[in-house]
């Protein structure tokens, strides 16, 4: 059975390649020697930052390395994330959770998901309004986390049966002044269109000072494809991405599978991550920001070609390529 895609705003042709200025095709195979001899012995001046999230964390020139076995996928920004009847392109339940019964508050795995599911179903029968959704969801990801109280709002008409989606790195509002900017779909960063990479936000704390909004790099030592992106969203473990990095780092859109939403209904969402063998350089400082405020000084039309000058200017930097696999070595 095949669904038609979500509805969408109308966007440009050949959407998933928007960024395609920003994937540095380097095409560089890596030999096994340099990937699996330990970073302090491969990466003369650098030095350790210890674990965050399991990854040992590497530091030189100004810039952090590590390496991670997948990318999950991270769909968070995009206007046809979640849906008031689960007819997203993420599942419902990859943001809220259940707040009954009590062995389920803020559980989603295993018997918690059927919860999960009835709950939302319940809540979507009853009107869909946002200002009751705490009575049988709490937030783990949409409009919060850590089973808190969720601060949701829906899309203005006519796309006003979908969530306003969120990433942690907004742009700057086009006059500076727009009334509740932040909260609004435009003001994220569409997953499909950037090519951002998740951070936990430990990550943003000493010893790794990193900022949303850095600049970064991605190789798959697999195939020696590599990718640029922006450090877009908080939360998982170093090991997520966008849509839109999914595609640029390997060369095709991530699929979309059947499956059914709490509501009972067939709907095309995005199937798992990657699993591979990936180094990772993150360089500090590079966030494109106005003083003194937090939200990036970007549009959706200059973030690629701010993206890939800025990651191959600084990826030359510190050696290139070769430098990245050496530090990022496990």
């Amino acid at each position: 059975m095949e669904l038609p895609p979500p509805e969408r705003p109308q966007r440009l042709a050949s959407a998933w390649w928007v960024y395609l200025a920003g994937y540095l095709v380097i095409g560089l195979l890596v030999s096994l020697a340099a990937v699996d001899t330990p970073a302090s012995a491969n990466c003369p001046g650098g030095g350790s930052l210890g674990v965050l999230s399991g990854k040992r964390i590497t530091a030189f020139a100004g810039a952090v390395f590590f390496r991670t076995s997948e990318l999950q996928l991270d769909d968070d920004g995009s206007p046809s994330a979640y849906g008031v009847r689960d007819q997203g392109r993420e599942n419902i339940c990859n943001g809220l959770a259940p707040v009954a019964p009590p062995v389920c508050r803020g559980r989603i795995r295993g018997k918690c998901f059927h919860a999960c599911q009835t709950e939302f179903s319940a809540w979507s029968h009853a009107g869909a309004r946002p200002d009751n959704i705490a009575a049988y969801m709490c937030s783990v990801g949409l409009g919060g986390d850590n089973c808190s109280h969720p601060i949701v709002q829906l899309q203005p008409s006519p796309r006003d049966a979908w969530f306003v989606s969120e990433t942690s790195a907004k742009y700057t509002a086009p006059d500076g002044t727009v009334r509740g900017w932040s909260a609004r779909q435009e003001a994220q960063l569409d997953p499909e269109r950037v090519p951002y990479f998740v951070i936990p936000d430990k990550a943003r704390t000493r010893p790794w000072n990193l900022s949303l909004g850095d600049v970064g790099v991605v190789v798959d030592l697999r195939t020696g494809h590599s990718a640029a992106f922006v450090l877009g969203d908080s939360g998982g473990s170093l090991d997520e991405a966008s849509v839109a990095l999914h595609a640029n780092l390997f060369e095709t859109p991530p699929k979309l599978a059947l499956r059914h939403s709490a509501l009972g209904e067939a709907v095309a969402s995005y199937a798992s991550g990657r699993e591979g063998d990936f180094a990772v350089v993150v360089f500090r400082g590079t966030a494109h920001r106005r003083t003194g405020q937090q939200a990036l000084d970007l549009t959706p039309q200059s973030i690629g070609p701010w993206l890939a000058q800025a990651a191959s200017s600084n990826l030359q930097r510190i050696g290139g390529i070769s430098t990245l696999v050496s530090c990022a070595a496990p």
